[in-house]
């Protein structure tokens, strides 16, 4: 499935830490392939890295700090 390749049970089958961390190695491995500069053109995610670092915090057991608006 996806970036990692793996089934839908092998996915299902592995903790967060374990996804978390085969994640960072693709990632790596395909820096070292392809370069770490995007392409022109690539899409732009505000989502991707912030839900990573939460899934990240998840996997730490460490909670979220709530931003507080004054306005």
């Amino acid at each position: 499935m996806g970036w990692l390749g793996w089934t839908e049970a092998q996915t299902l089958d592995t903790t967060i830490p374990a996804i978390l961390t085969a994640y960072e190695g693709r990632t790596d491995m395909l820096k070292a392939i392809f370069g770490d500069s995007k392409p022109v053109g690539a899409p732009v995610s505000e989502s991707g890295p912030s839900l990573f670092k939460d899934l990240k915090r998840m996997a730490m057991g460490q909670r979220r700090t709530a931003k507080v608006n004054d306005g």
